[in-house]
Parts: structure tokens; C-alpha cells; sequence
């Protein structure tokens, strides 16, 4: 894999925020007060953030989670904007520990991962909420173990996490940092995921899963981990780039998902 190439691509073609996320992540230089401020306006008065990241339109729970993504992508853990954010999801938990978008937020034209009330989208929203939540050190603000029971639920005797392949390896991750107290779990996700051939998935996918799984603790010999970065070392582009599931205008975004996990592996030579 050319590492330097990579670096090059996104500085060519991926957004101020990208270039500023490459640069923390590559040299720990933190951003520019422009960036912050901006994602800051962005933030509604009830802590969250809006429907598609669209000032004026109502928040939501997925954008909320994704911009928190950013946040600790740029350095930021921490002060108003990250307790707010903590405070609107704390306050969108369900009873049982999920988490569902509101059904008015439909009109919005939601991403098709995305719709209020199904299960698929409860799962993925459970998931990736109380992952980067645990991964800030932010889960004192939500029922945490409701969370992961309410997941364990949602696990069938293969290992699969009910509905999309993606809810799969964030919900592997969670349990693979809580694997003491939820034993054989993480490994049967593991195990699903091994089982899915990666000439199936799209490079970010692999990332994505890779990014998650890395964080949660796994290494770099087993053998899921090895056969992505195979995979990924196979596929990057001339330009540098790896594919996008959203389209190449997002090649970037994918590109800083790869970086990120070579530096995880400290394969960025």
C-alpha cells in the first residue's frame, strides 16, 4: 500500500474537515477554531444535531452519533458541545436501552439505513450509539448494560446481529471490550463475519469493520484482520483512493478510513 499517496488524495480532494482529521490523526495537530466553530453552529438547542447535518432541521440520533465521530476524530472529547450531545442521547433512550429515531423526521429524506421503527435501524442505532459512547469514556450518560442486553437479544446462533452486516461488527466490537462479562459473544460475531467473503464488501466496509474491531481490542494476527488488510493492500486505486459505498465523490471519506486503521496497525510506512 502506498501510505504517502493516500495522504496526497485526501489533501487533493477531501473536505477541511477530512484534511484537519487526516492531520490530527497523522501528526496530533489539532484543528483549526474555523472547523469547530462551524460544527458548533450546527448543534440545535436541544443538544443534538440536525436531520442530514441541515441547520433549522430538527436532530436526530444518527447525526448526533456521526458528528461525535467527527469531534473525537478532531481531538475534541470533551466541554459544552460534547455534554450537550451526551445530554440529547441520555435523553432519547428507550426503556429497554435502545435507541429509534423520531418517525417525524421520515420527511427529512433519511439515508435508506435509516427508518424510524425498524428493527434493522433500532439495532444499528443501539449499536453505534454505545460504541462511541464507551470509545469517549461517555457511557455514564446512558443505560450501557440495557444497551448491550438489548443487544444480546438481537444475536442469532450463527452470530449475526439482526439486520445489517455493519450492525454486526459495531455490536461484535461492544462486546468484544465487555467480553468478561458477556463470554462467547464477540466470538461468535467474529465468527459471522469470517464466514462473509470480502470480495463482497466495499473497501470502506472493510475499514469501517477493521476501524471498530481494531479499537475494541482486536489484533493484528488474527486472521480477520489480516485478510482485510490483504484485501485492502489488493485494492487501493492508482490515485491512491479506496472505494466508497456512498460513490466515488466520498473516496476521501473512504481513503481517511483506510489511513486510520493502517495507523491503528502502524502500517503507515
Amino acid at each position: 500500500m502506498d501510505f504517502n499517496k493516500a495522504l496526497s488524495f485526501i489533501k487533493a480532494h477531501g473536505s477541511e474537515r477530512d484534511v484537519a482529521r487526516l492531520e490530527y490523526l497523522i501528526s496530533g495537530k489539532k484543528p483549526d477554531d474555523n472547523i469547530i466553530k462551524e460544527i458548533v453552529a450546527l448543534q440545535n438547542d436541544d443538544g443534538g444535531f440536525p436531520c442530514r447535518r441541515k441547520k433549522g432541521n430538527p436532530s436526530g440520533i444518527n447525526d448526533t452519533v456521526v458528528v461525535l465521530w467527527w469531534l473525537f476524530d478532531l481531538g475534541v472529547r470533551d466541554g459544552h458541545i460534547i455534554d450537550k450531545m451526551c445530554r440529547y442521547i441520555r435523553n432519547k433512550q428507550k426503556e429497554d436501552g435502545s435507541w429509534d429515531e423520531d418517525p417525524a423526521l421520515s420527511e427529512y429524506g433519511l439515508p435508506p439505513w435509516i427508518t424510524p421503527g425498524d428493527l434493522k435501524t433500532i439495532v444499528y442505532l443501539t449499536a453505534n450509539t454505545s460504541y462511541r459512547f464507551v470509545l469517549g469514556g461517555h457511557e455514564e450518560y446512558t443505560n450501557y448494560s440495557k444497551a448491550l442486553d438489548f443487544l444480546k437479544e438481537h444475536q442469532d446462533t450463527q452470530g449475526k446481529f439482526f439486520g445489517f452486516l455493519h450492525n454486526t461488527w459495531i455490536s461484535t466490537s461492544l462486546f468484544l471490550l465487555e467480553k468478561d462479562k458477556y463470554p462467547g459473544i464477540a466470538e461468535k460475531g467474529l465468527a459471522y463475519l469470517m464466514s462473509r467473503l470480502f470480495s463482497d464488501w466495499i473497501d470502506d466496509q472493510i475499514a469501517w469493520a477493521l476501524d471498530c474491531l481494531g479499537q475494541a481490542g482486536l489484533q493484528r494476527s488474527h486472521q480477520f484482520v489480516e485478510s482485510g488488510l490483504g484485501t485492502l493492500a489488493q485494492r487501493q486505486n492508482t490515485d491512491g483512493s479506496w472505494a466508497s459505498e456512498s460513490g466515488e465523490k466520498h473516496s476521501a471519506g473512504a481513503t481517511l478510513e483506510v489511513i486510520k486503521v493502517l495507523k491503528h496497525y502502524g502500517l503507515e510506512k
